[in-house]
């Protein structure tokens, strides 16, 4: 089990010769590139463990699975219950069903001025790409609608960052421009 994401059965693990630790290569990933950015930030190196503290303050919510959190795919403009399709502020985050974003140029849940991206997903929170069963946080590729976990989008991001071709979608391989957005879950 990864101590990070808590996903049951990650595909590959990796250990942080720091301390010891180990967490899915999703999870290592991304705290070995905010180890290095955050480094020159701080000043007593000499005990601290950042894989865990770093990965979960900046990325997840630490205990939200843990507590037994259910999230809701109910629409937050209009309180339909499930519905059948589902868009995303690109500003915000906030998810909404189609009918409230259809048209609609600010979120219907905080009034900000936005468009709205189809969100492309199956009625489960898992994560197509490691499989996790219920991510913590999850993130949409804005230019496609497809959502990834916090730690497999942020793995693409780095991976990508520095090379001339544009990060595609791990799913459909459409060129990804902008930043994913962070999906705004009611709990």
């Amino acid at each position: 089990r990864c101590g990070i994401c808590l996903c049951d059965e990650p595909r590959s693990r990796d250990a942080f010769t720091e301390c010891g630790h180990s967490a899915c290569s999703a999870c290592s990933a991304c705290v070995a590139q905010m180890m290095l950015d955050a480094r020159s930030e701080i000043k007593d190196q000499s005990s601290r463990c950042f894989c865990y503290e770093w990965i979960r303050r900046h990325l997840l919510r630490e205990d939200s699975q843990a507590r037994g959190d259910r999230f809701s795919r109910t629409c937050r403009g209009c309180v339909a219950k499930s519905p059948r399709q589902r868009s995303v502020s690109v500003e915000c985050g906030h998810a909404v069903c189609l009918e409230c974003a259809d048209g609609a140029d600010a979120c219907p849940v905080c009034d900000t001025s936005t468009t709205f991206v189809n969100l492309i997903e199956e009625k489960r929170r898992h994560c197509g790409i490691c499989l996790c069963k219920s991510p913590n946080q999850r993130l949409v590729f804005s230019d496609c609608g497809h959502i990834a976990c916090a730690a497999c989008a942020y793995e693409l991001t780095m991976k990508n960052k520095g090379k001339p071709s544009p990060l595609a979608c791990f799913f459909c391989r459409t060129p990804i421009k902008s930043p994913p957005i962070t999906l705004k879950e009611e709990i």
